[in-house]
């Protein structure tokens, strides 16, 4: 059910759809679904995947590694307004100095 209520846009069922992807639950482990997922509910604004999205460009999980693009994600969940936005801006800074440091290497 969640797969199909996912296919027709529904934010919460992908976001939901992508947790199971990323843990196999009740489907195998797939961090590109997963991503896929997160993806197509984070351009709806729901900042749990908007996160879950930018943890996996941070760690090129089912996508490239993207610092650039962890931080944007991370940057929307923020101003989108996830339940823990200091947690996250210490993480957006952190991912920032991060990604300085490897651009100057």
């Amino acid at each position: 059910l969640y797969h199909q209520s996912a296919e027709r846009g529904h934010s919460k069922s992908q976001t939901n759809l992508g947790m199971m992807y990323y843990s196999g639950q009740g489907v195998p482990v797939d961090y590109t679904q997963a991503a896929k997922w997160f993806e197509a509910a984070a351009r709806q604004r729901d900042t749990m995947a908007q996160y879950n999205l930018a943890c996996l460009y941070y760690h090129g999980m089912g996508v490239e590694k993207d610092i650039n693009n962890a931080c944007f994600w991370l940057q929307e969940a923020i101003q989108h307004g996830h339940e823990q936005q200091d947690v996250l801006k210490e993480l957006l800074a952190q991912w920032k100095q991060f990604a300085q440091k490897g651009s100057a290497a």
